[in-house]
């Protein structure tokens, strides 16, 4: 009996040490998992703050820089219509259509407010200002080799009627310093001028921005209306 007692615990006790060896082991090849895993991990989030500084200085580039939406972003476009007025004279009407095409509210530079290059106050450089010449002759002798039609140059001159008159001055929210156009919002400012017919007109319009930024058309109209209308 003594040696069988004796037998069965020594087998117990190689059991007991079997277990234990067993469980360090498998404690020894976890930690080696875990190590790796955490490796991984961290590697991982180094490389995501990385791509995540990239796609930010993408984005920045993007909007701030291509898009500039902390910018004035105005589009005008100068549309006209002539209609008949007798043998001699018509009507040019001219519609500015000037469309927030930004992401700020923008605001004209209102009565007072223009600034020349030196930083004198000029009128002229105010709200939208309107410029129309005639051309005495139905096609004007420009002075260059390609023949083009220039603003002021040619031969001869164009005649001045109007510089850089501003047209929103007959505006009360204007002269009451509330006129805005907020983005994506779309204004048609009218006038119209009597022509003599078969003349050569042209009319340019420059809105002027409370951050002192320009926005421009021009357009050539020959005053020639065909029958009852003519666009």
């Amino acid at each position: 009996m003594g040696k069988i007692s004796k037998a069965v615990r020594r087998g117990t006790r190689r059991c007991i040490r079997a277990f234990q060896w067993s469980v360090q082991s498998l404690r020894d090849r976890n930690w080696t998992v875990s190590k790796n895993a955490l490796a991984i991990a961290d590697m991982t989030s180094k490389w995501a703050q990385v791509a995540a500084l990239i796609a930010g200085a993408l984005l920045w580039y993007f909007t701030f820089y291509t898009e500039q939406p902390h910018k004035d972003n105005i589009d005008i476009v100068i549309e006209s219509s002539i209609d008949p007025i007798d043998d001699e004279h018509c009507l040019v009407t001219i519609t500015c259509v000037i469309k927030n095409i930004g992401r700020l509210t923008v605001t004209p530079l209102f009565l007072g407010e223009g600034r020349s290059r030196n930083g004198d106050k000029d009128p002229k450089r105010e709200g939208l200002a309107i410029s129309i010449v005639e051309y005495p002759e139905l096609i004007p002798r420009c002075g260059n080799d390609l023949k083009l039609i220039d603003w002021t140059h040619g031969s001869p001159k164009p005649t001045e009627l109007i510089d850089r008159q501003n047209l929103l001055t007959t505006s009360y929210a204007y002269q009451g310093r509330l006129w805005d156009i907020p983005p994506g919002v779309t204004y048609r400012e009218p006038f119209a001028f009597v022509a003599s017919r078969k003349k050569l007109y042209g009319v340019f319009a420059r809105f002027w921005s409370s951050h002192f930024n320009s926005f421009a058309d021009q357009k050539y109209i020959l005053a020639n209306p065909v029958g009852g209308s003519g666009r």
